[in-house]
């Protein structure tokens, strides 16, 4: 590929990456605000209130699942020349990561069709099914815990090859390996130290704006080679 050929790539993908940050904050923030810790009643209460919502949650996570695949594959097209092993390894996790959060959808789907009482769940009393929704929900909080793992790991080689490969600033590359450590920071609290969770929020918040740093200047400035033109050795074998 040419440098145009680059620029635009790199700010396709900065544009996935943006719409990758603003359609999955949306259902973390909205189910965080619905739920309410120790009350299923209140919980399916507050979720039928905002039902429309809860469903544009759903299809605004299935989108961002989509974007991030976007982002992945096309900064694995702009890298691959860089490091060709690291950039397939970082579109691989991403693509693990994206199956993880796409089958997690399906505890949000089951917790609204209890919602609903259809069918044959109408057999159920009013608290089985406001607790069978909550379980539901609370299965869907733990999902993304594990998806938590692909969102950090795929930021370990990506950061190495947005480091070395002379198109962005190397502070990028530092930071988004780092950023992947704050990601599978809550696996750890939520797993072996869950008295510390309330630090998981915090955590995550900064390896966000890694994310949301580059993909703004994804966006903004595209992909420049820099001064020198260096290149990585290892980068003209793949």
């Amino acid at each position: 590929m040419n440098t145009s050929d680059n620029f635009w790539m790199a700010r396709l993908a900065g544009a996935a990456y943006l719409v990758l940050f603003v359609t999955g904050s949306f259902p973390i923030m909205l189910q965080a605000s619905l739920l309410v810790r120790g009350d299923a009643a209140a919980t399916v209460a507050n979720f039928l209130a905002s039902e429309t919502l809860f469903r544009l949650g759903i299809i605004s996570e299935i989108v961002m699942a989509i974007a991030w695949l976007s982002v992945a594959f096309l900064l694995h097209l702009l890298l691959k020349h860089v490091h060709k092993p690291l950039a397939t390894l970082f579109l691989v996790i991403a693509a693990v990561g994206v199956a993880v959060i796409c089958a997690n959808i399906v505890f949000q789907a089951g917790a609204l069709v209890l919602m609903e009482r259809n069918g044959t769940l109408q057999a159920l009393d009013n608290s089985q099914t406001e607790t069978l929704a909550v379980f539901f929900l609370t299965l869907y909080s733990r999902g993304w815990t594990v998806a938590g793992v692909f969102t950090g790991l795929w930021m370990l080689p990506l950061g190495y090859v947005v480091y070395v490969s002379g198109y962005f600033p190397r502070i990028f590359g530092i930071l988004l390996t780092a950023g992947c450590f704050a990601y599978l920071f809550p696996v750890v609290t939520v797993f072996l130290f869950p008295e510390h969770v309330s630090w998981n929020i915090p955590v995550m918040s900064i390896a966000g704006l890694v994310e949301i740093s580059f993909g703004l200047w994804l966006f903004a400035k595209g992909a420049k080679p820099n001064k020198s033109g260096r290149r990585p050795s290892f980068g003209r074998a793949g």
